[in-house]
């Protein structure tokens, strides 16, 4: 049986020269970071009695500078770091348990970095601790974690919904602002499509048109109308985004959204205020000129007759001074109430501010039609007003008349005449309609 020898796991042609330390530093310089020992003495002197040359490049410092005394080390530290490194150090001492930090340094030509350092203990003969560690640079990784932190942050947090989904539309991820605006739960979301949502209000069409904008242009923003899960339909105002990956190609698409609902009842109640009364909801006179521009289009292309009604309140003064404002406030309503009960739908009633009114009448068979509908408007202002706490006002009304297109073609044109015609009815003794053009009262009320 022939004998074995031994094999030589460490031949000459790699047996470490120049001794142990040179040839840790050549391992070391290999290493992305710094190989260290560092020694607490029992008279709580901090060194480090052995660093890489990368300790340069790492921290700033040769390492002789903190051979014997790590001050200029931890002096660059922010105090906050300093005093947690030196606490777990303290306490890594004690026990003689695996030291591990992360801390701040600030290097002397990249600034504030960040540090990763671990290390084991062993005590020392003379009752000191000494580590044997490794350190590196992990400020980029620490960037990257701390801006995935706040894209976290924001894509819970944010009160916009937002969605992920693949390149076939497939919801990956939904942060809650989705569930809290559509009443789906998460679960319900992934896996599935936006399409859940679909109110049924766009067709077709409306849908390619945004796809093709968000495949070509890379994006599409608009308001869109979707669904809850409780079926009520609600407005969105949704950006899709596209998300193409290194080859170009499509990877994700991000959508976000916000329900609008508020806005757009804002939106529609200052459009409203801006063309109408505040107090009895009539047009004002800017929706008066502009109806009344249209309705002096179509008698134009139709030869059609029109009239435009100016008409005010008799002894309304009377009431605002004996019952006070809001009894006024009351009796304009109930005035617009009534004469919207004598109108037609195609007829336009407004009001120009105070006690004054203004009704425009379109289709007219002759002048007869506009001098009935004033005299029964006359005649119903004259009745008697019922008004809150009991109060019983009485007031009338007087009428001025123009006929369009025979008393103007424009509409200041047409309210001025009316207004004219008005301040003649007043002056015969109130309670009387007048045409532009006539000399002498038609009717007064009895």
């Amino acid at each position: 049986m022939s004998e074995h020898k031994p094999i030589d796991m460490a031949p000459d042609a790699v047996r470490p020269k120049g001794g142990v330390r040179d040839y840790l530093a050549k391992i070391a310089a290999t290493l992305p970071g710094t190989v260290y020992a560092f020694r607490l003495a029992p008279d709580g002197t901090l060194s480090i009695p052995y660093a890489a040359p990368s300790l340069t490049e790492l921290c700033g410092f040769a390492p002789a500078t903190v051979e014997a005394d790590a001050a200029p080390l931890l002096a660059a530290m922010p105090e906050d770091d300093r005093a947690r490194l030196l606490a777990s150090m303290h306490a890594s001492a004690e026990r003689l348990t695996m030291w591990e930090q992360h801390f701040r340094l600030q290097h002397p030509t990249k600034g504030l970095i960040w540090i990763a350092a671990c290390a084991t203990p062993e005590r020392a003969s003379d009752g000191g601790t000494v580590w044997h560690g490794f350190a590196r640079d992990v400020t980029g990784s620490r960037r990257d974690d701390e801006a995935r932190r706040l894209a976290a942050a924001v894509f819970n947090n944010t009160q916009e919904g937002v969605v992920i989904t693949d390149p076939d539309g497939r919801i990956l991820a939904a942060n809650p602002s989705v569930s809290a605006i559509t009443g789906y739960d998460r679960d319900e979301l992934l896996g599935n499509t936006m399409r859940l949502l679909r109110s049924g209000r766009h067709d077709q069409a409306f849908y390619d048109s945004m796809w093709e904008a968000v495949r070509t242009v890379g994006y599409w923003q608009g308001e869109i109308w979707n669904r809850r899960k409780n079926g009520e339909i609600y407005p969105e105002l949704l950006t899709i985004s596209t998300v193409r990956d290194e080859q170009g190609e499509i990877a994700n698409y991000v959508g976000s959204f916000s329900d609008i609902t508020l806005w757009k009842r804002s939106q529609q109640r200052l459009e409203h205020l801006a063309h109408h009364d505040a107090l009895t909801g009539l047009p004002n006179r800017l929706m008066l000129l502009t109806r009344l521009e249209h309705a002096l289009s179509r008698a134009r292309r139709d030869k059609g007759l029109g009239a435009v009604l100016f008409l005010d309140l008799d002894r309304f003064k009377q009431v605002n001074d004996t019952l006070g404002h809001p009894a006024g406030d009351a009796l304009l309503i109930a005035v617009a109430n009534r004469l919207r009960e004598r109108l037609r739908d195609a007829d336009t009633l407004a009001r120009l501010g105070g006690d004054e009114f203004v009704i425009v009448l379109e289709q007219l068979s002759d002048r007869d039609r506009a001098a009935a509908l004033a005299k029964e408007l006359i005649a119903r202002l004259s009745e008697p007003f019922e008004l809150p706490g009991g109060h019983i006002a009485r007031i009338g009304a007087s009428v001025g008349i123009s006929l369009f297109p025979a008393d103007g073609i424009l509409p200041d044109e047409l309210i001025r005449h009316a207004d004219a015609a008005l301040y003649i009815s007043k002056q015969s003794g109130r309670g009387t309609y007048r045409f532009y053009r006539d000399a002498a009262p038609v009717m007064k009320s009895t």
